[in-house]
């Protein structure tokens, strides 16, 4: 073994003892993550947060970060699994399972996107993107009915948004509620104005 790399050696090896030396701080291993994100600088955000994987197995941001950073970086399937180990230690993060949806979205696994969904909304109503996102998975699983509440609430929580409008008169034009789709679909041209169109057929971007 050359010098070089035996001093280096000595040197992670160093810097790990002394970490452990160190209660782990999450706000302070958060902030160091956001400002090597803010440069551009994933590989160390990465390095960073695998490193608090390694000083406490049980620190569940850790593993959502880093399940965070392997989804942007198209890593879906190791994702999941760290979002899955993440929920494992903290299962009423809302967080958690929306983003895991996201990824199961990404590989076209609805099924398990909508039990990920299911929970999100269940433990946050006001997410207007999760109720949805679920309704548009129930459409895509042939489940206009089930659909049409989720679709409602997230018009409630956000009324402008045209491609929310667009999809429940879709879902009422599957389940056969054709009377009701048309009344939608007026109401809906009326109070979005050019920002409703029936030829706009929207969807999660993942799907």
């Amino acid at each position: 073994m050359d010098s070089s790399r035996s001093r280096w050696q000595c040197c992670v090896s160093g810097k790990r003892a002394a970490a452990r030396a160190q209660p782990l701080n999450g706000s302070l291993l958060l902030l160091e993550r956001s400002k090597s994100l803010g440069r551009g600088d994933s590989a160390t955000a990465l390095e960073k947060i695998r490193l608090a994987v390694e000083l406490d197995p049980h620190f569940a941001e850790a593993y959502f970060l880093l399940g965070l950073l392997e989804f942007q970086g198209g890593e879906t399937a190791e994702s999941i699994q760290h979002y899955k180990h993440a929920l494992n230690l903290q299962p009423r993060s809302y967080s958690g399972h929306y983003n895991l949806a996201l990824a199961y979205l990404r590989e076209h696994r609805l099924p398990e996107a909508r039990a990920q969904l299911e929970h999100a909304v269940n433990l946050d109503a006001r997410q207007a993107d999760a109720a949805y996102d679920l309704g548009i998975v129930l459409l895509e699983l042939g489940e206009p009915s089930a659909a049409l509440p989720h679709l409602r609430r997230a018009r409630t929580l956000n009324p402008r948004r045209s491609d929310v409008a667009f999809n429940i008169v879709r879902a009422q034009l599957e389940a056969g509620q054709i009377s009701e789709a048309r009344t939608e679909a007026q109401a809906s041209a009326k109070h979005l104005g050019s920002d409703f169109s029936v030829d706009r057929r929207h969807r999660p971007a993942l799907l």
